[in-house]
């Protein structure tokens, strides 16, 4: 996403200081660590064994496969797998297009999706809604973590190219 597409609409109207050369210095450790640390991501990618989703936010619009999806078309789409045996991986990319909104409502909808889910896995084996009832201890909503788990991951523009391109 372009900084300036922000300056624009005025939402982030701060401006960072320079680094020194001691915390750039410090800085240019931390990348070479963060990047070491990024690259598996496209490996367990290729190696992933469950469903794996691949969506491309692009100024507003839900992309999979380069098909344009409405947000009730992706929502039929993941809830069945989301209730699977199978672990359901979502891994977004936003487009220099997006804006920060695009990035809050994909993680709104596919995190709606997966509390829906735990809800009534929760209310068909306990007789209760987590949402809506306070009862619930730490073990039973633990439970439906494990049972329904919630992973997604957004990607750069390259790890999402070197993904798409090699599936």
């Amino acid at each position: 996403m372009k900084s300036n597409s922000y300056d624009k609409n005025n939402i982030f109207s701060i401006k960072l200081r320079e680094l020194s050369d001691e915390e750039m210095t410090k800085y240019d450790v931390q990348k070479d660590t963060l990047s070491l640390a990024m690259q598996p991501i496209v490996k367990s990618a290729l190696e992933f064994k469950g469903h794996l989703l691949l969506v491309e936010l692009n100024n507003g619009a839900i992309k999979i496969n380069d098909k344009t999806f409405t947000d009730k078309e992706f929502k039929d789409l993941i809830n069945p797998t989301i209730t699977s045996d199978e672990e359901l991986v979502v891994l977004y990319h936003l487009t220099e297009d997006s804006v920060y909104q695009d990035f809050i409502h994909i993680n709104d909808l596919f995190f709606n999706a997966i509390y829906d889910a735990r809800d009534k896995y929760l209310t068909k084996k306990y007789g209760f809604n987590f949402r809506e009832d306070d009862r619930f201890k730490g073990e039973e909503i633990h439970e439906s973590q494990i049972k329904i788990p919630c992973i997604s991951n957004q990607l750069t523009e390259v790890e999402y190219k070197k993904i798409k391109y090699s599936l």
